[in-house]
C-alpha cells in the first residue's frame, strides 16, 4: 500500500499516511474514546520513554480521550518508570524470566513449528521469551488497556503476543519505513546519503518494523548530520506525530497537526 503524501510545505515536516479501511485495519478495531470515557493505553517502554512524556502530557489537555493506565518496561531500571510514577501512573518493571512455566514451553513449541516464527530466538529461549509476554499480558488486562502503544520498546514480540493484539498494537520507528528498519535507522539513512528521513507510526506484525503505516513526518537530512543531530530532529517529529495518531485512533476523527488538517482516512 502506498503512502500518500499531503505535505509539501519545505518549511515545516512533511506528513505521510496510510490509507486506511475496516478491511485494512489487522484486527478489531479500539474503542472509541471521550472525554468521560477516554481510550485506554497501555505504553510500553525499554528507557526514558520520551515518547511516553510527549503523550502524558497531551492527555493533561483536558479535551484529551486517550490515557494512559499502565507503563511497562522490560527494564526494572528503566528511567520512563519513575516519571510515570511521578504522573501518578501504575508502572511496572517485567524483566525476562530465567525460567519458562510448562504453559510457556508448550507455546513456544507451537511458535516453533509455525511458519509464522520469522526473528531469530538468541539471547533468551523462545520459552522464556513467551513467559515474559505472558506476564506483560497479564498486567496489561489487570489494568483493562486497550490500545498498547510501544514507545522506545527494544524487544521483538513473538507471533502468540502478536495475535492477541492484532490491531491493537502500535509502533513508532524512527524512519520513513519501509526505508531503514531495524535498530540503527539514523546511522542507516546517513551511510545511505539519503536527503530525508523521519518516523512512522505503524502497526505491529510478526516481522521487524513490517507493519501496515499508519502515519509519517519527514525531515530533511542536512549537510554535516551525525546520528545524533538527525535523531534529535526526527524525535522532535515524533513528540508531535504520535500523540496526534493516538487522538486520530481514540476519537477516529482526521488527524491535526501544526494547524492543518492531515486525513488518517480511519474507518468511521
Amino acid at each position: 500500500m502506498d503512502p500518500l503524501f499531503l505535505k509539501t510545505s519545505e518549511s515545516i515536516p512533511h506528513f505521510v499516511t496510510g490509507i486506511f479501511n475496516t478491511s485494512r485495519w489487522p484486527g478489531p478495531l479500539p474503542r472509541v474514546g471521550n472525554r468521560v470515557q477516554p481510550l485506554r493505553i497501555g505504553i510500553l517502554i525499554s528507557g526514558r520513554g520520551s515518547n511516553m512524556s510527549s503523550i502524558i502530557r497531551r492527555q493533561q489537555q483536558p479535551d484529551c480521550c486517550h490515557r494512559t493506565t499502565v507503563v511497562i518496561s522490560d527494564r526494572k531500571d528503566a528511567a520512563g518508570l519513575i516519571i510515570a510514577k511521578e504522573h501518578g501512573i501504575p508502572s511496572q518493571g517485567i524483566q525476562i524470566p530465567s525460567h519458562a512455566d510448562e504453559i510457556a514451553e508448550q507455546i513456544a513449541n507451537e511458535i516453533t513449528s509455525d511458519s509464522e516464527l520469522s526473528t531469530p530466538l538468541a539471547p533468551t529461549s523462545l520459552a522464556q521469551r513467551v513467559a515474559h509476554e505472558m506476564a506483560v499480558d497479564s498486567c496489561l488486562d489487570s489494568h483493562d488497556v486497550e490500545l498498547v502503544v510501544l514507545a522506545g520498546y527494544m524487544r521483538i514480540f513473538t507471533p502468540w503476543f502478536i495475535r492477541r493484539h492484532l490491531g491493537q498494537l502500535i509502533n513508532i520507528h524512527p524512519s520513513l519505513l519501509p526505508d531503514f528498519p531495524g535498530a540503527h535507522a539514523a546511522r542507516d539513512a546517513l551511510e545511505a546519503e539519503t536527503s530525508r528521513s523521519g518516523c512512522t507510526v505503524h502497526h505491529v506484525d510478526v516481522g521487524v518494523d513490517t507493519g501496515s503505516i499508519i502515519a509519517q513526518a519527514s525531515v530533511p537530512v542536512e549537510n554535516g548530520d551525525t546520528v545524533t543531530t538527525l535523531v534529535s530532529r526526527i524525535q522532535t517529529q515524533e513528540h508531535i506525530l504520535y500523540p496526534a495518531v493516538l487522538d486520530s485512533i481514540a476519537t477516529r476523527t482526521p488527524l491535526t497537526s501544526l494547524d492543518e488538517l492531515i486525513d488518517l482516512r480511519l474507518p468511521l
